[in-house]
């Protein structure tokens, strides 16, 4: 018998992540199989009606914006064994309304969560395993200028890089207003 296959697939809750979640629990040639379905509310999503002697399925409450629930969320995966596959799919799309807030929401989940996702999961992947980061339409560079383009596209760019790449792109979008403070006289 193989060695048991560990994957894990975060925002499979819908869409895309829950078609890749499918797909691959019907897929014989991956078993014996593990398939950490990970979504912020870690609710069972009924893939596990597929579980069987080569299948499990687990619901891990994973919300890849916040650091310590991915730190918990690989100290789980650890006592499984080593990961053969990472598929970072969890997102979000804000930009309905264009504001500071929703851009933070959005380099938070989308840059930064899928980076803090590899980091802390690299030391736990198995030789020869892949990680495989999705986006959408959402993040097409098509709206900027071409030097902008060059320096998202870089293949140089580091961490630090994309870090000021996403401070610049906060700072592109309006601060939130905050009230003014006006004193008010009061009778003493």
């Amino acid at each position: 018998m193989p060695d048991l296959r560990i994957i894990i697939v975060t925002g499979a809750n819908r869409g895309i992540g829950r078609a890749i979640c499918d797909l691959i629990l019907t897929k014989p040639d991956l078993a014996p199989l593990k398939l950490f379905a990970a979504i912020r509310s870690g609710d069972d999503l009924g893939l596990g009606a597929r579980d069987d002697d080569t299948r499990q399925v687990l619901y891990p409450s994973l919300d890849i914006a916040d650091k310590e629930s991915v730190r918990a969320f690989a100290s789980d995966v650890k006592q499984h064994g080593r990961v053969d596959v990472l598929i970072n799919n969890a997102g979000v799309n804000l930009d309905n309304q264009y504001n500071y807030e929703n851009a933070k929401r959005t380099v938070d989940v989308n840059y930064r969560g899928t980076l803090d996702m590899c980091q802390t999961l690299i030391p736990l992947l198995a030789p020869q395993a892949r990680i495989v980061n999705l986006s959408s339409v959402g993040s097409s560079l098509k709206p900027y200028s071409a030097a902008m383009q060059a320096r998202f596209r870089n293949p140089e760019n580091s961490i630090e890089d994309l870090n000021q790449l996403a401070e610049e792109y906060l700072v592109s979008h309006p601060l939130p207003k905050l009230p003014l403070a006006i004193p008010i006289k009061t009778s003493n």
